[in-house]
């Protein structure tokens, strides 16, 4: 063979080839000898010694073929994995020696046999086994090996397992905790936000707010006197002089409603803004507390309104009832200066009866303010009474009138028609003459009644609100006085 083909990988036929040929050699060397003249006992020991060698090297190929099946069988066993058995090499060397000399059978044959046993071989032929497939009983063995293993890995420890699981617990709910703290701080730092500018704007409207609740609760009464000429009134109201104060508040509610409007907004984005309870409580006690004084106002502005119409009908009403007093008293001087001058006096006597008309005319536009001031006010007896008193002046004048005609028929007629009508005067004027103030009071007290009590009912609840408001904001700005 070239040293090519023993560098080629052998294959099964070619170690069969191999082998024949070898055998067949042993074996026509047998034939040979049995074909000559002489059977010798040296021949059928040279014929035995072939058999012996080609025994030999049958166990020999047998061994190594089941050497690389068990180390095929362990080493897929091991990785645990089912397949062709991996390729092994297997060397068989021999070399047989034959001498030239064919006379010398028997010393050839034993130099064969020596050195198939101890000799190393002078040429050598590589053979690889080809890959088969794996027997029932090697897969067996496989599986066997794997479940083994898997058996292993699953009695592994589980206890770094269990700390790793911890560890990411761990992590993860601080992770959580951080999130969710930073998310409710977030949502107080907004409501805070919302609740200090709804805090900022009840506190712009308490500019209103306060002194219109020291409006209501101002001394309000109305009273009169007798001035110092004993005739004439003078009104007693310590209201009044804070009358232009208390109209610029009233005139300013509409926008301080805009103002708790905002207030109240804002209080309800912190109501939805705070995470907990008790935050949300304070959101609500605010916008609690502005809706509070938007009634307060509202109620407040009713009241002072009122108070304001009592005072200033009461003023009018006065300045009537003084300027009844002067008519009355020109109406005297009339009828004097006639008994005391005679017909030469009578011009002077239309002269005092005319100013009387002209002044009660005067009485008359006051009553008209003081209605106009204060619908409510029962001003029926003094419009009654400016009636009766305009006929009896008129009546007056016409008599005195006819008696300068020198008609004193008709002068005399027209007296007695005056005297019928100032009788009825002086009775309506008993009316109001005794308490010209009561029919106002009356008024008051029946429209502010029911609106004094449901003031005290909402700034009583307005101030438990300001009075937690104040404990949890540690401040005293926020204050319904008391």
């Amino acid at each position: 063979m070239s040293e090519e083909e023993l560098k080629q990988e052998p294959t099964s036929s070619d170690m069969d080839e191999y082998l024949s040929l070898l055998l067949g050699s042993a074996g026509g060397d047998a034939n040979a000898q049995e074909s000559a003249p002489e059977n010798t006992r040296d021949d059928v020991q040279e014929s035995a010694g072939a058999s012996e060698l080609e025994s030999f090297l049958e166990s020999l190929l047998q061994s190594s073929q089941e050497n690389n099946t068990q180390e095929s069988a362990h080493v897929n066993a091991q990785d645990g994995e089912l397949g062709l058995m991996r390729d092994t090499e297997l060397d068989i060397e021999e070399d047989l020696f034959l001498s030239d000399d064919l006379d010398e059978p028997n010393v050839q044959m034993s130099h064969a046999r020596s050195n198939v046993k101890k000799d190393k071989p002078k040429a050598s032929l590589e053979i690889k086994e080809m890959p088969r497939l794996l027997t029932p009983e090697e897969i067996a063995q496989a599986e066997e090996a794997a479940a083994e293993q898997k058996a292993r890995r699953s009695r592994r420890p589980i206890w770094p397992l269990i700390i790793t699981a911890l560890i990411v617990f761990i992590v993860a709910t601080g992770a959580v905790y951080f999130f969710i703290e930073a998310t409710l701080n977030s949502a107080v730092t907004e409501g805070d936000q919302y609740l200090d500018n709804s805090m900022a704007r009840i506190q712009e409207a308490d500019a209103v707010v306060i002194p219109l609740d020291g409006a209501v609760y101002y001394d309000s009464s109305i009273d009169v006197t007798v001035a110092d000429d004993g005739l004439h009134y003078i009104l007693v109201a310590e209201y009044q002089t804070q009358i232009p104060q208390y109209e610029a508040l009233a005139d300013q509610v509409i926008s301080t409603h805009a103002t708790l409007d905002s207030a109240i907004s804002n209080g309800e984005q912190a109501l939805t803004s705070y995470p907990d309870d008790e935050h949300r409580q304070l959101a609500q006690d605010a916008t609690d507390t502005a809706n509070y004084r938007k009634e307060m106002i509202d109620t407040a502005a009713q009241i002072v309104e009122v108070d304001i119409a009592t005072v200033k009908c009461a003023a009018y009403v006065i300045e009537a009832i003084n300027l009844f007093i002067d008519v009355n008293t020109d109406m005297l001087m009339a009828v004097e200066v006639v008994a005391e001058g005679g017909y030469d006096s009578v011009e002077e006597a239309v002269s005092y009866n005319r100013s009387a008309l002209e002044k009660l005319n005067w009485a008359e536009l006051y009553v008209a303010d003081a209605k106009e001031m204060f619908p409510e006010v029962d001003l029926a007896p003094m419009e009654q009474y400016i009636a009766a008193k305009r006929e009896s002046i008129n009546l007056a004048i016409e008599s005195d009138e006819a008696l300068l005609n020198e008609d004193y028929d008709t002068a005399l007629a027209k007296n007695e028609e005056f005297k019928t009508k100032d009788a009825e005067s002086g009775t309506l004027a008993n009316v109001f003459a005794q308490d010209p103030l009561k029919p106002i009071n009356d008024a008051r007290e029946a429209k502010t009644t029911q609106l004094r009590t449901d003031y005290d009912e909402i700034r009583s609840k307005a101030t438990d609100k300001d009075a937690i408001l104040r404990r949890y904001l540690e401040t005293s700005t926020i204050v319904v006085p008391g």
